[in-house]
């Protein structure tokens, strides 16, 4: 996994949080920063990795996950019932640590800094993005569970639709739903029609 922030991210942070998720987990860090100027710059940092990192990683445990939404989805939403949910899973598993270790990073840093999840595919400056907004590990823990049970599905429907990053006007933009499913969309080039595509969970990727 490799890290990309603003000029306003402070780098010890960064280097803090790396430090602090190994040896179980390596992150590289993009010294070289972007600066944004305007009058109220956004402030970001972008997790950048493939899906098999993210499979090989933590596939097991976001199958477990998973397959709790599913058993009880016509009682709730899995965003109503993500405490619940990780507390069924237990709270030594590796998603769990890795998102209480990140939102533990999320507050020692400015309040309007966003985390962003990004597949580089087709290309890594139009990629795949989903903004991680919570600031609860029990959600973080379910968003990055969905996440990764979609990204098969992610990746095959950007090589059907999408050639090449000249393809697209702007990035791909992911939103999880309510039910789990997962919005996909963007903007074809030279077109500039809105595609929008939903991935429902699979119970046999479970």
């Amino acid at each position: 996994m490799k890290l990309i922030s603003t000029a306003d991210v402070p780098s010890e942070k960064l280097y803090e949080l790396r430090e602090s998720l190994r040896p179980d987990i390596d992150i590289k860090i993009q010294d070289s920063k972007v600066f944004l100027l305007s009058a109220e710059p956004p402030s970001w940092i972008q997790f950048i990795a493939n899906s098999d990192w993210w499979i090989k990683s933590f596939a097991a445990m976001s199958a477990l996950y998973v397959a709790e939404i599913v058993k009880e989805a016509a009682k709730d939403t899995w965003e109503n019932r993500s405490k619940i949910i990780a507390m069924t899973i237990g709270s030594t598993n590796k998603i769990k640590i890795f998102a209480e270790k990140i939102i533990h990073f999320k507050r020692s840093i400015k309040e309007n800094t966003e985390l962003v999840l990004v597949l580089p595919t087709p290309h890594e400056h139009r990629g795949c993005s989903l903004l991680l907004d919570t600031k609860d590990p029990h959600d973080l823990s379910l968003q990055l569970a969905l996440y990764i049970h979609h990204l098969p599905r992610v990746e095959n429907l950007i090589r059907s639709n999408i050639s090449g990053p000249n393809n697209i006007a702007t990035g791909v933009a992911l939103s999880l739903l309510p039910s789990g499913a997962l919005q996909v969309s963007w903007l074809d080039y030279p077109s500039l029609e809105n595609q929008v595509h939903i991935l429902e969970v699979e119970l046999n990727n479970i």
